[in-house]
């Protein structure tokens, strides 16, 4: 796996909740699979920014964030074959995405995002993510 150059370019989420994903565009990673098929990887957690670690003695979690948009600018011939959420918590599970195509973009929408969860996106395209 290998990050994206420019997440930003690739990945947007609905303001203000994207605000509330800890470090996304430093998780997102991006794999070639052989041929023209690709995958997409974003780890999502949602922490505000500026958490801080090792004074939430409570172990309180954030409020969770629901049906959380995401928009992705994939390459112009890519053809998603395949997206997907893991999420470890409270059971490791993982649930299919609706993928729909608009204006040359690809939406998803995350269900629930409790505290961390990877969205993998898998598709086909001669071309790489920038």
């Amino acid at each position: 796996m290998r990050p994206l150059a420019d997440p930003a370019a690739v990945v947007q989420f609905a303001d203000p909740l994207g605000e509330r994903l800890l470090r996304w565009p430093m998780l997102a990673r991006k794999a070639h699979l052989g041929g023209d098929r690709r995958r997409l990887i974003l780890h999502l957690i949602n922490l505000a920014p500026d958490y801080a670690f090792f004074r939430n003695q409570a172990c309180l979690t954030p409020p969770v964030i629901r049906e959380l948009p995401v928009t992705l600018a994939l390459p112009p011939d890519a053809k998603v074959t395949a997206a997907w959420t893991l999420c470890p918590i409270p059971e490791p599970h993982h649930l299919p995405l609706e993928a729909r195509a608009a204006d040359g973009r690809i939406g998803l929408t995350i269900r629930d995002l409790r505290f961390w969860q990877t969205v993998v996106v898998d598709y086909t395209s001669k071309d790489d993510l920038r």
